[in-house]
């Protein structure tokens, strides 16, 4: 017969039929990286005015920019009387001629004129005119009352 075979070898440390130390455990894979974000949107008014910028100032060269005026007039104060807050208002001009800047260069969106037109009134011209993006009014209804309009005219900034 042949010879018994040896015993298995064993861990010093355990006995020849105790269970297998557990598994170490893996480190958790890293989680997959996250895109990074897109950038803030622009508001809705903000995205239109640049389309509308965009569209009728498509052929228009530099040269040809320093003879226009922007009337920029929120669609909502069109033939209602209300008027936008001056931080709108100075709001929406800056983007203008961010845009102009964008699209032409510093110089040509410095010497844009940008004018607002949402129902100006005495009330609120001097508030509007401070604003360093407005640089005039397009008057509606107030320029049918004299005295209405003469306040608009000499306003206050």
């Amino acid at each position: 017969p042949a010879p018994p075979r040896p015993p298995p070898p064993t861990h010093p440390s355990r006995p020849r039929h105790a269970p297998p130390p557990p598994a170490r455990p893996h480190p958790a894979p890293a989680p997959p990286p996250q895109p990074t974000p897109p950038p803030p949107l622009l508001p809705f008014c903000t995205q239109v005015v640049a389309a509308q910028l965009a569209a009728g100032l498509k052929d228009v060269s530099e040269e040809q920019l320093g003879s226009i005026v922007i009337a920029y007039e929120p669609v909502w104060a069109i033939g209602t009387g209300l008027t936008a807050t001056p931080e709108q208002a100075q709001d929406t001009h800056a983007a203008i001629r961010k845009w102009v800047q964008g699209a032409y260069s510093a110089a040509a969106a410095d010497r844009l004129v940008i004018q607002y037109g949402g129902s100006v009134t005495p009330e609120t011209v001097d508030e509007l005119m401070a604003c360093p993006d407005i640089d005039g009014a397009l008057v509606g209804g107030a320029s049918l009352v004299a005295d209405k309009f003469a306040r608009i005219v000499n306003f206050k900034a």
